[in-house]
């Protein structure tokens, strides 16, 4: 024995050792051998010359050799064989004195074309290797004489066709009895060619075959007779063609089929009795090939199926399941509804793959699957409903997650905010939801008809006392919001999991999303257009602008502009496009709005994150710049002013206040968006409380704290006022200005009421 593998050899001396049994110079640097170099080595039985540089081989290169029975040429660069008719050399047989050869590799070469003889006197051969070159036809005649062939690898070739008498050759056609004349081989690689038709028949006689492999080709019809006479056959691979009907009983004959494989076709409907006959099939695979439906029967017959693969189809119902089955995969389809009693008959089942389909959760849809050990789904709330059997842990999205999950008391896979019984998970959220809501509804109306009254008996309204009105309706509808939500949570009480996805696609909750998107954004575009109008007033004094009254109508219309932009950016994602929104932006959660807050990749997620990241984010950095002059023209002001310059001074104090609030419920969501948007994953609770109370506590607050104030002081000043006047004379002027400065007075404080 002699093992030169991993050197640098680049050819082999004249003479060797005529004892020698093995010789290994695999993984070497050799280019060509010699006429007759292994000549006189009449003991060699193993030859490994792979990986190696080869282009040809000789005509006598196995001359003397023959009892040589293991010979692996794999990873050369063969393009040339000998028995080839070629100018330079006579047309011989290649391997005429290995008679007892029995393993044969010539995979991983550059052969393009197979003489008919190149394997004449193989009489003995068992393996025989030919994947991966560019072999483009086989002729009828290649496998003449190997009766004993078990192994044929003719895989990621070109091969375009199979001559219809190619395996028929293989048969011991010189025994007299015919049941001895039977093919033996076992296993035979045909993926990864060109071929597009089979004949009829070309397998009949295969008796011993166990594996088939026709898989990563292009054929699109199989004949109804082509698996005939293959009754040993165990596994069948016809994935990733373009197959695209199935005849009726043409897997009637595989009585030992094991495993078929149909993957990656074109299949769309099956005819009754496809799989008739198929009494030992254990695993069925029809992944990914646009299936819309089965005949209820389909798998009447096959009573050791244990497992069935459907992911990637169109699949809206379930034909009745064999009670062997054990996996089940119908990931990524279109179903909608698995009824009650759909897994009656499969309590056997321990896997279960759901992923993908927008199944509604009910109570009773797993009855039945009580040895049930694993659960894939990402339908929201599922896990709520799943078989006792299926631990917390084992009920995830991926396989993957079953080391990482951990679920903690009945927050079994619910979402930031729900669990599987409440829409609002949190005792803490839901008081706040509650008093936040009422707050902001009577607290702002109460703005509302006291900001009209003060107008009514006003002799001016300036533009800042419309924007405030127009403040105080905003928030109120943020009150309204948080109402439905919290009338929503006390009608699913204790039943929210298996009633969720009817909540998120009913168009009260719609409607709930468009009221809470309109007031987020009114109120910001109010903030902008308020900070934009004292800023000019404070900063620019003597300009044309703060000198010029703005009439009524003007600051009506750019309101009603902010109005439309709001109500356009709120109710663009609620229309029933199917491209980009899905229409499913404002039901991807309980709470009917997603904030862009999770790295989860959802509808409208891009959307989400330019309005309430980017845009927002842009608008309070204008805000910013705008309150950062103000602020510094009240520093610099003159020690003596106008009474007009020193409300506008006063505007602008109370004005960075309501900012300020206002900017430190927004800056949270930018900063968290960034950094969801980066791949940093926000925890649950601060997604639910920024939802529940950072972005809606302002709409409480302002009203509560601001406008009670606002009355006492100013029925306080009135009745100061009042006395004043009764005890000394004042001018007719004076008394105007005094009522003057108090009604101006008045609407700066209720911009507080943001």
């Amino acid at each position: 024995m002699i093992y030169l593998e991993n050197n640098q050899i680049t050819s082999l001396p004249g003479t060797l050792f005529p004892a020698l049994t093995r010789l290994h110079i695999n993984n070497n640097l050799i280019t060509a051998l010699s006429n007759y170099i292994l000549y006189g080595l009449y003991s060699l039985k193993e030859l490994d010359l792979s990986n190696n540089r080869i282009v040809v081989l000789q005509d006598n290169l196995f001359s003397g050799v023959s009892a040589l029975t293991y010979l692996d040429l794999s990873k050369n660069r063969i393009s040339f064989l000998p028995g080839q008719t070629d100018e330079l050399f006579e047309k011989t047989y290649p391997f005429d004195d290995l008679s007892a050869l029995t393993y044969l590799d010539l995979s991983n070469n550059e052969i393009r074309d197979l003489p008919a003889d190149l394997f004449d006197g193989l009489s003995a051969l068992s393996y025989l290797d030919l994947s991966n070159n560019g072999i483009r036809d086989l002729p009828e005649d290649l496998l003449d004489g190997l009766s004993v062939l078990s192994y044929l690898d003719l895989s990621n070739n070109e091969i375009m066709g199979l001559p219809g008498n190619l395996f028929y050759r293989l048969m011991d056609l010189s025994n007299d009895n015919p049941f001895d004349r039977q093919s033996a081989l076992t296993y035979l690689h045909l993926k990864n060619n060109k071929i597009k038709e089979i004949p009829d028949h070309v397998f009949y006689g295969l008796f011993s075959l166990i594996k088939l492999d026709l898989s990563h080709n292009e054929i699109t019809d199989l004949s109804s007779n082509l698996f005939d006479g293959l009754p040993a056959l165990s596994y069948l691979h016809l994935e990733n063609n373009q197959i695209r009907v199935l005849s009726k009983y043409i897997f009637g004959r595989l009585f030992n089929l094991s495993d078929l494989i149909l993957d990656n076709n074109r299949l769309r409907e099956f005819q009754e009795n496809i799989f008739t006959g198929l009494h030992r099939l254990r695993n069925l695979s029809l992944i990914n090939n646009g299936l819309t439906a089965f005949p209820r029967d389909s798998f009447e017959e096959l009573s050791r199926l244990e497992g069935i693969y459907l992911a990637n189809n169109m699949l809206s119902a379930l034909p009745v399941l064999p009670s062997s089955l054990s996996f089940l995969d119908i990931s990524y389809n279109s179903f909608l509804d698995l009824p009650t009693g759909t897994f009656t008959n499969s309590s056997n089942l321990k896997f279960l793959n759901i992923v993908g389909n927008e199944v509604r959760v009910t109570e009773h849809i797993f009855q039945g699957l009580d040895q049930l050990l694993i659960l894939l789904t990402d339908t929201p709330f599922m896990c709520c409903v799943k078989p006792e059997s299926v631990d917390d842990d084992h009920c995830v999205k991926d396989l993957s997650e079953i080391e990482k999950c951990r679920y903690k008391d009945d927050l079994c896979y619910s979402d930031a905010i729900s669990s599987c019984y409440d829409l609002i998970a949190s005792n803490a959220q839901k008081m706040c939801l509650w008093i936040i809501g009422v707050f902001a509804l009577i607290g702002n109306v109460f703005v509302i008809i006291y900001s009209l009254y003060i107008a009514k008996h006003a002799t001016t309204i300036t533009t800042f006392s419309i924007f405030v009105l127009f403040l105080s309706i905003s928030d109120c509808l943020m009150g309204i919001y948080l109402l439905i939500i919290g009338a929503a949570d006390v009608r699913y009480r204790g039943v929210y999991s298996w009633n969720s996805q009817a909540w998120r696609e009913s168009q009260i909750c719609t409607l709930a999303g468009i009221i809470f998107n309109i007031s987020s954004e009114m109120s910001t575009f109010l903030i902008l257009s308020i900070t934009i109008d004292r800023a000019f007033r404070t900063v620019f004094p003597m300009s044309l602008y703060s000198r010029k009254k703005i009439s009524r109508k003007f600051a009506f219309a750019a309101s009603g502009v902010l109005w439309l932009m709001s109500v356009v950016i709120a109710v663009i994602p609620a229309f029933p496009s199917k491209l980009y929104f899905k229409g499913e932006f404002y039901s991807q959660s309980g709470v009917c709005f997603t904030l862009p807050l999770t790295g989860d990749k959802q509808s409208g997620s891009e959307y989400s994150f330019a309005v309430f990241v980017c845009l927002n984010s842009f608008i309070f950095i204008v805000v910013a710049l705008g309150e950062f002059c103000m602020f510094k023209s009240v520093k610099t002001s003159a020690g003596l002013m106008t009474q007009t310059r020193q409300l506008d001074i006063y505007v602008a104090r109370v004005l960075f206040l309501v900012v300020a609030t206002d900017f430190c419920c927004w800056l949270p969501i930018g900063i968290m968006g960034i950094l969801a948007k980066g791949g940093y994953t926000i925890p649950d609770d601060a997604y639910g409380w920024v939802i529940l109370f950072v972005l809606t506590i302002n709409s409480a607050v302002n009203p509560l704290l601001n406008t009670s104030a606002i009355v006492w002081r100013q029925l306080v000043r009135a009745s100061s006022w009042e006395r004043q006047r009764l005890g000394r004379t004042s001018t007719g002027h004076q008394i105007r200005t005094d009522i003057e400065m108090n009604t101006l007075r008045l609407d700066v404080k209720n911009v507080n009421c943001l």
